[in-house]
C-alpha cells in the first residue's frame, strides 16, 4: 500500500513540475512576442498660401512626415477636418481674410507599432498682403460712324471709343466625371429668405430633359437669414445648392413596395409612372472660386428647396417625393407643383426620389372597372324590371282577360237555367206547369 501511495505522489509532484515549466516557458514566450507601441512625439506647423488657404505640416522627432495624422482646423468661423497625406502634409479647402486667424491642432494617432502624440491648439494669423497696383487695360470696343446731313452738304465723323478695364484672374473649377453646370453664386433677398442659386451635372439635365437655362432659372435653395448665418459663419465663403446625378439605386419593385399602402396613390397606373432620383448638399464656393463640399451641417436648419419638373413629368397628373430609409423607401408624401417647380421643406440635403404620376386609372377588382361593374349591375336590374312589367303587362293580360269573360259568361248561364227543370231556353211556357 505504501508503494502504491507514493507512486502516486511521485507522479503528481513530477506532473506538478512539467506544468511550472511549461508556464514559466509560456509567460517567456508571451513576453518576448509582446512589444508595447512606441509614442512618438510630432511637431505640426502651418503656414498660409497666397489664396488664403492653409497647409499644415506634421513631422516626428526625427523629421520624418507622419502619414494619416488627423488635423482639426477653424477657419475664420468654418470648422474643418483631415488627414496628412504621405508626405505629411494637409492644405484646408477655406481660406482666411487677410489679418484674421485660423486655429489647428492634431489628434492622437495610433498604429501597429506607433503611438502618434497628439498636438496642442495653435493660431496663426494670415499676413497682409502689401498692395499691387494693377495696371488698366486698354480695349477699343467699336469705331463709331456719325453723318451729319446740312443741306447738299454731308459731314462723316469716325470717333474710337475705348474703355478701362481692371485685369482679373479667373480660377477654373476641377473637371468632374460628368462635367458641372452652374449658374452664378449670389443671393437675393425674398420676403425675409435669402435666396441661393444652384449647379448641377450635364447627366442630370440629360435624365430630366431640360436646358441649361431651363434648370438654373428656377433651380434655388432658401433659408432664412438666420440659419444663413449658421452656415456661412464669419468666412466670406458663398453656400450653393448641389443637385446632381445620384448614385443611390431606386428599382420600380422599391417605388411599388413604397406605394402599395398608400391608397393616394393606389388609383394610378404603375405603366404611367415616372421616377427620378437625385443628390442634394451644400457646398462653399471661396472668393477663389474653389467649390468645397460641406460635409457636417448645422442642425435645426430648415432648407427650402426649388427645382424645375422634368420634361417627361410635366403631364404627371399627381407627384410624390421620399428618401431612402435602409433598404427601401419612406412612404412617399404628396409634392404640389406651380409654374412647372416643385418646392421641397426639408430638414436635411441627401438623396430624394421624385415620383410622377399618369392619368389615373380606373378602380378595379378581378380586371374589370368598378364603373363598368356598376354599368352591369344597372343595366341587369332595369331590364329585369323591364321583363316583370312586361310579364305583367303584356303577357298576362289577355289571360286575366279571358278569364274574366269565362266567368262572366258562366255566371250569366248559371242565372239563365231553369233550377227546378235545368232547362236553358229563355222560353217559358205555362202548360210546363
Amino acid at each position: 500500500m505504501k508503494k502504491i501511495v507514493a507512486v502516486l505522489l511521485a507522479v503528481l509532484l513530477l506532473v506538478g513540475v512539467m506544468a511550472v515549466g511549461v508556464s514559466a516557458e509560456e509567460t517567456t514566450t508571451t513576453t518576448a512576442n509582446t512589444v508595447a507601441p512606441q509614442r512618438v512625439a510630432v511637431t505640426l506647423t502651418a503656414s498660409f498660401n497666397a489664396d488664403g488657404t492653409l497647409t499644415v505640416k506634421a513631422v516626428d522627432a526625427n523629421g520624418a512626415p507622419v502619414n494619416g495624422y488627423p488635423v482639426y482646423l477653424m477657419m475664420q468661423g468654418m470648422p474643418e477636418n483631415g488627414e496628412t497625406n504621405a508626405e505629411g502634409v494637409y492644405k484646408s479647402a477655406f481660406d482666411v481674410d487677410e489679418g484674421k486667424k485660423a486655429t489647428f491642432k492634431g489628434a492622437e494617432h495610433y498604429t501597429s507599432t506607433m503611438i502618434y502624440e497628439a498636438c496642442a491648439e495653435q493660431t496663426i494669423t494670415r499676413p497682409s498682403a502689401a498692395t499691387t497696383t494693377v495696371a488698366p487695360v486698354t480695349t477699343t470696343v467699336a469705331e463709331e460712324t456719325t453723318t451729319t446731313v446740312s443741306g447738299d452738304a454731308t459731314t462723316t465723323a469716325t470717333e474710337e471709343t475705348t474703355t478701362e478695364q481692371q485685369a482679373a484672374a479667373t480660377t477654373g473649377s476641377t473637371a468632374s466625371t460628368t462635367a458641372t453646370v452652374k449658374g452664378n453664386s449670389t443671393t437675393a433677398v425674398e420676403d425675409d429668405m435669402i435666396a441661393m442659386n444652384a449647379l448641377t451635372d450635364t447627366a442630370l439635365l440629360e435624365n430630366f430633359g431640360l436646358t441649361r437655362q431651363e434648370f438654373l432659372s428656377k433651380a434655388r435653395l432658401l433659408v432664412s437669414e438666420a440659419d444663413y448665418k449658421k452656415l456661412v459663419g464669419r468666412t466670406g465663403n458663398t453656400p450653393m445648392l448641389s443637385v446632381r446625378t445620384s448614385v443611390t439605386e431606386v428599382t420600380p419593385t422599391m417605388v411599388q413596395a413604397a406605394l402599395s399602402n398608400v391608397s393616394e396613390f393606389s388609383g394610378y397606373s404603375e405603366d404611367q409612372r415616372q421616377v427620378f432620383t437625385f443628390d442634394l448638399s451644400l457646398l462653399m464656393l471661396s472668393r477663389a472660386g474653389k467649390e468645397v463640399p460641406v460635409t457636417a451641417l448645422p442642425e435645426g436648419i430648415i432648407y427650402t428647396v426649388q427645382l424645375p419638373i422634368p420634361s417627361e413629368m410635366k403631364k404627371s397628373s399627381a407627384f410624390a417625393i421620399t428618401v431612402m430609409d435602409g433598404d427601401g423607401l419612406m412612404t412617399p408624401q404628396k409634392l404640389e407643383v406651380k409654374n412647372g417647380m416643385f418646392e421641397l421643406k426639408i430638414n436635411s440635403l441627401e438623396a430624394y426620389t421624385l415620383i410622377g404620376f399618369g392619368e389615373e386609372e380606373e378602380e378595379s377588382a378581378g380586371g374589370m372597372s368598378w364603373r363598368l361593374i356598376v354599368l352591369l349591375i344597372a343595366g341587369i336590374l332595369l331590364i329585369a324590371g323591364a321583363g316583370v312589367l312586361l310579364y305583367f303587362f303584356v303577357f298576362r293580360k289577355p289571360e286575366e282577360v279571358k278569364e274574366a269573360q269565362t266567368e262572366q259568361e258562366t255566371a250569366k248561364e248559371d242565372s239563365d237555367t231553369d233550377i227546378y227543370s235545368g232547362r236553358t231556353d229563355n222560353t217559358w211556357e205555362p202548360e210546363d206547369n
